[in-house]
C-alpha cells in the first residue's frame, strides 16, 4: 500500500510525506480515489490472493466502497480463493446484481491456438519445418477429448460502473467474478492461452533438424501429447533434470520456491556453496579427483547460469531491499515444485531453511564448513593372457572407491545486523536482508535456540529492525511465535510502547527495561534482554530503572 501511495504521490506531484501508522496510511489511499482531482485515474492490481496477510491486508478495508467518477479500479483475484472471492461478494452486495460479475473465458479454439503459436513464432524470429508443424498440430487435434487445468488463469477482475446505485455524486465499483467454465463439447477443441504461452517458448529453442517424434527433451516435454497444464510443467522440470542434472535442478527450484520474496542471484550462488548434499553429489560424479586437499570449494558460477537464463521466461526479476530478488513470475510453478519435491518430504524442507539460515547468521563467513564425498575410479583395463589374441577376455579390476572429508572455505560474505560506518556523517546502514529473511527461516528450520539469541531477545536485532524498517515489522516477526510465553510479553511491551518509539527508538531500551523488570528474576530470556537494555541506556543516558516505572504487560 505505501508503495501505491508513493506512486501517486509521484504521478500527482504531491511533495508530501507518507504517513507512518497503518490507518492514516489506508485514508491517504482512499482519498486518491474518493476525494476531488483534476485527474483521471485508473489504478490495476493483478493477484490479490498472493497479498501478504501481514497488517490483515486481505481483510480488504483498505479498498474503498465508492470512487469518484473520473477514477476506475480494476482488481484480480485467483477464482480457487474462495475466502477472498467471499468477501469481496460482501463488501460489494454481490447479492443484488448479479451483472457486476464479468466472465473472464481463458481458452482458445484449435484454428486460434494454432494461429497464435504461429505468430509468436512470428515474433521471435523463428519458424517451424513443415514436418514439425504436423506432429506439433497433430497432438493440437488429440487434445479435444482431454480436460485442462485453470489453476492459473482463472481469474475474476473488477472494473468501475457508470451507475450510481442511491449514492448521489458517488460511484460503486464494479466487480467481476470467473466462474468455473465447462469447456464448451465441440470438434474443434480448446487450448488455454498460459499453456501454449509454455509451450511456445520451448518450440522457440527448436532447431530445424531437430525431430519431435525422436529428440528425448521433446519426448518427455509433450508426453503424448498430454496438454494438461499441471502434467507439462510437470514434464517441463523432468526435462530440466535430464539437461542440467536432476540434484541441482531439484535444489535450485526449491530453494526459489522457498524464499519469501526471492533471493538475488548471487545469494543464490552462496547458498548453494553451503549445500553439503549437492555438493557431494556433484563431487562424487568427478571419476578422477585431484588427491590435493583444496581449501576452497564454491559452486561454479557456470552451474546457476546455464538453468538461470533457461529458465528466464518464467522467472521474474524485481527491486527488493537493494537487490534484485529472482522468484516465480507464475504462482502455479511455486504449486508443481512445492507438490514435486517439498509436500511429502519434512526432513528435506527442514535440511533447505537450515541452510539459508547458517548463511544468514554468517555462520560459515570466516571458518571452514567440512565437506564429506565418496569417488569412484575405474582401474585400467586388463587382459587374460598375454598372448596378442584380439579374441582374448578383459578384466576389470573391482572400482576403488574413496571417502574424501576436506575442510573447505565456502567463501560466503558476513552477516552483520548493522554494517560498519567508517564516516560519522553518514547515517548508518543495516543488512536489510538478514533483517527479513531471517526470522521466517528459523522458525521454518527448527532452530529455536538461534531465534531466541539472535532475534526475539537479542535487543541489537530489534533496535535494527524498527530503525531500518518500522514496528509493525517488528510485532510481525513476533507474531510467527505465539505459543511462546515470554515472546509473548516482549511483543506486548512494544505495542504498549508504540507511541514513545515512533518518537524516538532510543527510548526503545527504557521501554523494554521499565516494563519487563517484574519478570526479570523467573525468566531467563527476559533477563538476558534487560541486561542488554541496560547495556545500551548506560550509553545514551547514565540513569538505569531499578524498580518498575512503567505498566507491565500482562499475560495469562
Amino acid at each position: 500500500l505505501k508503495s501505491v501511495c508513493s506512486q501517486l504521490n509521484i504521478l500527482f506531484r504531491i511533495d508530501k510525506k507518507l504517513p507512518s501508522k497503518l490507518n492514516e496510511l489506508k485514508a491517504y489511499f482512499k482519498r486518491f480515489l474518493t476525494g476531488q482531482s483534476r485527474f483521471k485515474l485508473v489504478i490495476i492490481l493483478d493477484s490479490l490472493q498472493d497479498l501478504n496477510n501481514h497488517d490483515n491486508a486481505l481483510k480488504l478495508d483498505w479498498l474503498p466502497v465508492y470512487l469518484r467518477r473520473d477514477c476506475k479500479l480494476i482488481l484480480t483475484v485467483s477464482s480457487e480463493s474462495h475466502a477472498l472471492l467471499n468477501k469481496l461478494k460482501v463488501k460489494y452486495n454481490y447479492a443484488h446484481d448479479d451483472q457486476l460479475f464479468i466472465k473472464l473465458d481463458n481458452y482458445l479454439s484449435k484454428e486460434n491456438g494454432e494461429f497464435m503459436i504461429k505468430k509468436m513464432l512470428q515474433a521471435n524470429n523463428h519458424r517451424l519445418e513443415e514436418s514439425q508443424f504436423k506432429y506439433l498440430f497433430q497432438l493440437l487435434d488429440n487434445r479435444t477429448n482431454m480436460s485442462l487445468t485453470r489453476q492459473q488463469s482463472s481469474m475474476s477482475s473488477f472494473s468501475s460502473s457508470s451507475n450510481a446505485y442511491g449514492v448521489v455524486n458517488r460511484r460503486q465499483i464494479k466487480s467481476a467474478h470467473y466462474t468455473q467454465l465447462h469447456k464448451p463439447q465441440t470438434n474443434g477443441g480448446y487450448h488455454s492461452y498460459f499453456l501454449l504461452k509454455l509451450l511456445c517458448n520451448e518450440l522457440i529453442r527448436l532447431k530445424s533438424y531437430t525431430k519431435l517424434d525422436s529428440d528425448p527433451y521433446f519426448v518427455a516435454l509433450l508426453n503424448n501429447g498430454n496438454f494438461e497444464l499441471n502434467s507439462f510443467l510437470a514434464n517441463f522440470i523432468d526435462c530440466l533434470e535430464l539437461k542440467f542434472g536432476s540434484m541441482l535442478i531439484k535444489h535450485l527450484l526449491c530453494y526459489i520456491t522457498i524464499a519469501q520474496n526471492g533471493f538475488s542471484e548471487l545469494e543464490l550462488q552462496d547458498i548453494l556453496s553451503l549445500d553439503d548434499e549437492l555438493l557431494s553429489f556433484m563431487k562424487s560424479k568427478e571419476i578422477y579427483f585431484s588427491e590435493s586437499k583444496s581449501s576452497e570449494i564454491r559452486l561454479p558460477w557456470f552451474y546457476l547460469l546455464r538453468p538461470l537464463n533457461y529458465l528466464n521466461d518464467y522467472l521474474i526479476r524485481r527491486p527488493f531491499q537493494g537487490v534484485y530478488t529472482i522468484h516465480w513470475r507464475h504462482k502455479i510453478f511455486t504449486q508443481i515444485v512445492w507438490k514435486k519435491y517439498l509436500s511429502g518430504n519434512k526432513r528435506f524442507r527442514i535440511y533447505l531453511h537450515n541452510n539459508v539460515a547458517e548463511y544468514l547468521l554468517g555462520k560459515w563467513s570466516k571458518s571452514s564448513k567440512p565437506l564429506e564425498y565418496e569417488t569412484i575410479r575405474v582401474p585400467a583395463m586388463k587382459t587374460a593372457t598375454t598372448s596378442r589374441d584380439p579374441s582374448a577376455s578383459l578384466l576389470f579390476d573391482k572400482p576403488i572407491v574413496t571417502r574424501h572429508r576436506v575442510q573447505a572455505n565456502r567463501l560466503v560474505p558476513i552477516q552483520p545486523v548493522r554494517y560498519e560506518e567508517f564516516h560519522t556523517n553518514i547515517r548508518a546502514r543495516y543488512n536489510l536482508r538478514k533483517l527479513y529473511l531471517m526470522p521466517f527461516h528459523l522458525i521454518e528450520a527448527n532452530l529455536v535456540d538461534q531465534l531466541f539469541e539472535h532475534v526475539y531477545f537479542s535487543i541489537e536485532w530489534i533496535h535494527a529492525k524498527i530503525v531500518a524498517f518500522d514496528l509493525a515489522h517488528l510485532i510481525y516477526d513476533f507474531e510467527l511465535m505465539r505459543t511462546n510465553h515470554e515472546v509473548n510479553l516482549v511483543r506486548e511491551c512494544l505495542k504498549m510502547s508504540e507511541a514513545s518509539i515512533g518518537e524516538d527508538a532510543n527510548l526503545l531500551f527504557n521501554e523494554l527495561s521499565g516494563r519487563l523488570l517484574p519478570y526479570y528474576k523467573h525468566n531467563e530470556n527476559i533477563r538476558r534482554l534487560v541486561d542488554q537494555c541496560d547495556k545500551m541506556t548506560f550509553k545514551l543516558n547514565p540513569i538505569l530503572p531499578v524498580n518498575q516505572l512503567l505498566n507491565a504487560p500482562c499475560m495469562n
